[in-house]
Order: C-alpha cells, then sequence, then structure tokens
C-alpha cells in the first residue's frame, strides 16, 4: 500500500501538467514523425539522465516503439511519460520523454511507429559529378525567383538580402533515385556557415524548390518501404529553426511533417 501511494500521486500530478496539448494516436501499422532535443532545463527528465525527448506530445505510458535516425545508421527508443517544457528565450509545449538504451545515438529524426524494424537510412553518395550547366541554371532560377517574391511579401526569409546565393557550383548529393543540389551561400553573413545553403531537389526529372534558405542535417531514409528526406531550417539568423520530412515516394516531394516548437 505504501508504495502504491506515491505512484498514485506521481499519476495525478501527471494528468495536471500533461493536459497541455492534445497529444497524437497512432492505430496500428500508422507511423509519424517526431523532433528528437536534449532538453536544457534542469533535470527535466529525472528517471533518463540523457533528457532525450520528443518536441512532440503522445499518449502517457503509451510506451510507442521509436527510430532515431542519424547520418550513422537508426537505433531504437521507446516513448515515456509527458512534460511541460519551456524553450529558452522561446514558447512552451508539451514534449515526450524517451526511454532510450545507453548505445543509442542522437537522432536528427524520429520515426514513430510500431515496427520501426521498417526504418532504415539511406546513405547519401556524395563526391557526385557536377550537374549539367542548364540543371544548375534552372535551380538556381528557383532560388532566385522565391527570394525576389519573398522579400516582397511578409514571409520570414531571415538576412537573406544580406548573404545572396554564391556563384560556386552547387554540391550535388544523391540517394536512391533522387538528387539533390544544395547550394553555398556567400560568406557576408558572419557565423553561418557557407554550405548551409538551399537546396533543390531533383525528383522523375522534375525540379523542385524545398523550404528554406539555410538548411542543414540533410537524411534520406525508408520508413515502410517509402523513401523520406528530413532536414533542418536555420532562417539564416532569425531564431527560427524547423525540421521538415518530405515524403519522396510519389511523383512530387509531399511535406509530411513540419515543426518549429524549438524557435526562440
Amino acid at each position: 500500500m505504501m508504495k502504491i501511494l506515491p505512484l498514485f500521486f506521481m499519476l495525478l500530478v501527471s494528468m495536471g501538467h500533461y493536459g497541455y496539448a492534445e497529444p497524437q494516436h497512432l492505430t496500428r501499422g500508422d507511423f509519424t514523425f517526431g523532433l528528437p532535443f536534449y532538453a536544457t532545463q534542469s533535470d527535466p527528465c529525472p528517471k533518463y539522465p540523457d533528457g532525450l525527448c520528443l518536441a512532440d506530445s503522445f499518449p502517457l505510458f503509451g510506451c510507442y516503439e521509436v527510430a532515431l535516425i542519424s547520418n550513422t545508421g537508426v537505433c531504437r527508443a521507446r516513448t515515456s511519460y509527458r512534460y511541460h517544457y519551456e524553450v529558452p528565450g522561446g514558447s512552451a509545449f508539451e514534449a515526450t520523454v524517451l526511454e532510450v538504451p545507453e548505445d543509442c545515438q542522437y537522432g536528427s529524426v524520429a520515426v514513430v511507429a510500431d515496427r520501426p524494424e521498417a526504418v532504415s537510412l539511406i546513405p547519401l553518395e556524395a563526391n557526385q559529378p557536377p550537374a549539367p550547366k542548364d540543371v544548375e541554371t534552372r535551380a538556381r532560377g528557383l532560388l532566385e525567383d522565391w527570394m525576389t517574391n519573398a522579400s516582397k511579401s511578409l514571409e520570414r526569409t531571415g538576412d537573406v538580402g544580406n548573404n545572396p546565393l554564391s556563384t560556386s557550383p552547387p554540391m550535388v548529393l544523391k540517394a536512391a533515385q533522387v538528387t539533390i543540389l544544395r547550394f553555398q551561400l556567400n560568406e557576408g553573413m558572419e557565423g553561418w556557415k557557407k554550405d548551409r545553403g538551399p537546396v533543390v531537389l531533383s525528383l522523375n526529372d522534375q525540379l523542385f524548390r524545398l523550404e528554406g534558405w539555410c538548411t542543414d542535417d540533410h537524411l534520406f531514409f525508408s520508413a515502410n518501404e517509402k523513401l523520406h528526406l528530413a532536414y533542418t531550417l536555420w532562417c539564416c539568423g532569425c531564431g527560427e529553426r524547423i525540421l521538415y520530412v518530405y515524403d519522396l515516394s510519389g511523383k512530387i516531394p509531399k511535406k509530411v511533417y513540419e515543426n518549429d516548437k524549438l524557435s526562440n
């Protein structure tokens, strides 16, 4: 009886604190995505010293399987309890704590599903030959048109006016049947790496400009035999940080996940 009372008390406290957002529910065979992060608050996850969480809300004690994907591979974790997290200098949201094995490394993106074994990393094939000049010209035109139109609207672009595209040829990266052209930025913006430029996706012989001017951490992976691309948008110093996931299994890229909860 004495052991039951503290557990009951913790459950009541949890119910009071974790009613902050509607949690996501998954049915058998479904999967969704999550944004992993290490909590920076003091002792946010007392049960797990590493404090690895998802910036997403899942049912309390739901125990969903999680595949954490990094550029070195995939490892398994499991959802645990939820708690109220406040981003330093930003907003607040309900996060989900992860149970993570000691040998599981931090991932850039999470796939939350009942079959994490159906998730695999697709390695990037670097050192590709340069893109044909006509392809580079069309891709560069897509980005320049977007920058011109965005500067005329209220869309937040960050300080792109002082950080235009470099004239250097874009780096060509390939994964499966997909190619991305990653452009470089000029060095006019202090504190930003020039290789964190925008990307243009080549899919089914078509070119698509993806979201963001300053981007990083591009990962290709397969989930239930569907090719996906995940990457982070940094907004060139405006404080915005967004994780995007695109489904590339169709004729055109389809954005299936977007999370900006860690922006400040």
